[in-house]
């Protein structure tokens, strides 16, 4: 069996996506969503930081705002750096997938967009730039 790197979230999002550029101009959005859990009758809420780059960064920062339900489906990646001299680590997700679950009227025309899929109502962009990781998967050996 192959090895799988994939989680898949519903939440809302607590504040506004903020916006990045690289030097190469690529796009990044960061954000976090709430999501809640009962059980037994007490609800407890994770919070995840999530990171969308290119033309998905870009529809996230267009269409989604503080409070936004969302449904994504992203992979894990856990950063480390040291400061002062103690290992630092952070866990955040690459949002891959997302399906926007606010709609106006009805639930039924919820539109998805993923890193490597154009919604119908933007413009086409080369594939190249849709995920910076595809350029790095192109140089493992396996």
């Amino acid at each position: 069996m192959s090895d799988f790197n994939s989680c898949t979230f519903s939440g809302r999002l607590g504040k506004d996506p903020e916006a990045k550029a690289t030097q190469s101009g690529m796009i990044i959005s960061g954000f976090s969503i709430a999501c809640s859990r009962k059980y037994k009758g007490e609800e407890s809420t994770e919070w995840l930081d999530m990171t969308a780059f290119g033309k998905l960064a870009e529809i996230c920062n267009q269409y989604l705002k503080k409070g936004s339900k969302v449904l994504v489906r992203c992979r894990l990646q856990t950063d480390t750096w040291d400061k002062d001299g103690v290992k630092q680590y952070r866990t955040k997700f690459i949002v891959e997938e997302l399906q926007m679950l606010d709609s106006k009227g009805d639930n039924s025309g919820s539109p998805e967009y993923s890193g490597r899929q154009e919604p119908q109502r933007q413009a086409a962009q080369p594939e190249s730039a849709l995920d910076p990781m595809d350029d790095f998967d192109s140089d493992v050996p396996f």
